[in-house]
C-alpha cells in the first residue's frame, strides 16, 4: 500500500472489550492485522470468540503492495467473509519497528517505517527519551497503515456499501491493554 501522509494528530482511548460486540456466532466479523512479534491474544483484547476474528500477522504489521498474503487476506475478508471491522494493531516495544532506523537485514520490508522516520524526523527528535520516541513511531506506523487501507478503492467501497469500519490500535504490554487512535481533525 502506498504511503499517504494524512494528518497524524489523534487522540488515544482505551479499547473497551465490547467495542465490537460479540455475536456469539462462529462467523468472522473482524480482520486483525498485527505484528508477528506482538505476543498477545487478539480475541481477549476484544472479548470475541476465536471464530469471530481472522488474523493476519507479519513482521511489523506492514501493509505492502509486494505482499500477496495481505492482498489475499483482504480480498477474502472483504468479499467472502464480509467482515465489518478491520483492525491494524501495532504494539509498543516492537523490536521490528525500533529496528527500522538501523541497518537491519529486513530494512526493505520496513521501508514504510523508514519513510515515517524520515518524514517525522524533526518531531521524533524533539521527543525526550528513546522509549517515548519509539512509542510515537509505533503509533505513527499503526495510524499510517490504517490510513493506507482507507486509500484503497475496495475498502472505500466496503465502507460505503457494507458499513466497514477501519481501526488503528496499539497494544501496551505494560498496561495489558489496547488503545485506539482517533482522529481529532475534522474532515
Amino acid at each position: 500500500m502506498t504511503m499517504s501522509l494524512k494528518p497524524t494528530q489523534y487522540l488515544r482511548s482505551r479499547v473497551a472489550s465490547n467495542l465490537i460486540p460479540s455475536r456469539n456466532l462462529p462467523k468472522a466479523q473482524v480482520l486483525w492485522i498485527g505484528c508477528s512479534d506482538g505476543g498477545f491474544a487478539e480475541t481477549k483484547t476484544l472479548d470475541l470468540l476465536p471464530e469471530e476474528i481472522i488474523v493476519h500477522s507479519n513482521p511489523g504489521n506492514v501493509l505492502s503492495n509486494d505482499d500477496l498474503g495481505i492482498a489475499s487476506t483482504l480480498e477474502y475478508a472483504l468479499n467472502v467473509l464480509q467482515v465489518k471491522h478491520i483492525v491494524v494493531c501495532g504494539h509498543y516495544d516492537c523490536r521490528l519497528v525500533n529496528m527500522s532506523a538501523s541497518k537491519s537485514p529486513i530494512r526493505g520490508w520496513l521501508r514504510d517505517v523508514n519513510y515515517l522516520c524520515e518524514d517525522y524526523r524533526y518531531e521524533l527528535e524533539r521527543i525526550e527519551g528513546l522509549t517515548e520516541r519509539n512509542k510515537r513511531l509505533v503509533e505513527l506506523h499503526a495510524w499510517s497503515q490504517a490510513q493506507s487501507l482507507l486509500d484503497m478503492a475496495s475498502i472505500r467501497k466496503a465502507q460505503r456499501e457494507k458499513g466497514l469500519e477501519v481501526h488503528a490500535f496499539v497494544y501496551d504490554s505494560a498496561k495489558g491493554e489496547c488503545v485506539e487512535l482517533f482522529s481529532n481533525i475534522e474532515p
